[in-house]
């Protein structure tokens, strides 16, 4: 799973820029090895920066886009409830698959 939230100038992802288009042992490009992550993500933390970016964007709609098995979708899908209202909405789009 990749999640981006926003961009950051920070030095590690000013090194990114200066690497080789594609790394020769994975075949990935920077950008793509930069979203890569081991493991389950901390939903929870996600889905709350995701609530505070809205709001200090002015208020509104995201859309919060899962795809993995339905356990995790239906996590995904009851933490855009929990962190809807308040100005802030969070819309969920889901795919889901089992393993």
């Amino acid at each position: 799973m990749c999640h981006h939230i926003a961009t950051s100038n920070a030095p590690e992802q000013q090194e990114l820029h200066r690497t080789p288009l594609m790394d020769s042992a994975s075949g990935l490009s920077p950008d793509t090895q930069a979203c890569l992550r081991h493991g389950r993500p901390d939903l929870p933390a996600i889905l709350a920066r995701m609530r505070q970016l809205v709001l200090d964007g002015g208020g509104g709609r995201a859309t919060v886009m899962v795809c993995g098995p339905a356990s995790m979708v239906r996590q995904v899908e009851a933490l855009a409830a929990q962190h809807s209202g308040g100005g802030a909405w969070l819309d969920c789009h889901a795919e889901s698959f089992d393993l």
